[in-house]
């Protein structure tokens, strides 16, 4: 193998280069929902899952044959022209460089280099596409990325008024209640954070034009 799980378990920080851009994401043991988040060119919670997929490829690369570090075969197997390049920093910043190259699509295999080893790998292709992914397919989709079971108080507010919520309830020994103090049904109160949990996003405005400013601005205080 070319990478085990321990190695990969010492990684703390990932960066992908493809033709969409470069992306940096970042691991934080502090936050076990979410423990990937992307820090480049957004500040967002990464796609777990494709972090997930990526070191499980990464961990199972079948190596087909080797071929000697020549300029022919760095040309031929376009490692000098990569389709996505990937860095793993471990928590010592250690860096392995992976760059990608000519994908054969008649037997689904693909060329790489690794820094520090000699030789140019031809390999099973990975299990999913870096050449063509983009934010969207590496940012976590769920809105809401918490832990509704650590949650002693929720409050939801109208546009940008910061008094008076619209919804304020508390939880007291394992029961859930209002401001006025009525118990609530706990049943109701998990369904509902359940549904805030689902909620998803479709798609993300990287840079506003002054008539979304001004549409933002008028649901948040018609809200």
């Amino acid at each position: 193998k070319l990478f085990t799980s321990s190695d990969l378990g010492l990684v703390n920080r990932i960066s992908l280069k493809n033709k969409s851009g470069e992306y940096i994401f970042e691991h934080n043991d502090n936050n076990q929902i979410s423990p990937w988040h992307m820090v480049v060119p957004r500040d967002i919670s990464a796609n777990s899952l494709f972090i997930e997929k990526l070191f499980k490829s990464i961990a199972s690369i079948n190596i087909k044959k080797i071929y000697p570090d020549e300029k022919i075969n760095i040309s031929n197997f376009s490692i000098d022209k990569p389709s996505s390049i990937i860095s793993l920093i471990d928590q010592n910043n250690n860096t392995t460089t992976i760059t990608l190259g000519l994908m054969n699509t008649i037997d689904n295999s693909i060329y790489l280099k690794i820094t520090g080893r000699p030789g140019i790998y031809h390999v099973e292709a990975l299990g999913l596409s870096l050449e063509n992914a983009t934010i969207l397919d590496l940012i976590e989709s769920q809105i809401i990325s918490i832990n509704f079971d650590t949650i002693s108080s929720f409050k939801i507010f109208s546009g940008n008024k910061k008094t008076n919520p619209k919804l304020d309830i508390r939880k007291n020994n394992g029961a859930w209640g209002d401001h006025e103090g009525n118990i609530l049904s706990t049943d109701k109160v998990d369904e509902y954070f359940q549904e805030l949990s689902t909620l998803k996003s479709s798609f993300i405005v990287d840079k506003y034009t002054d008539t979304q400013k001004k549409q933002i601005s008028s649901l948040s205080h018609n809200a």
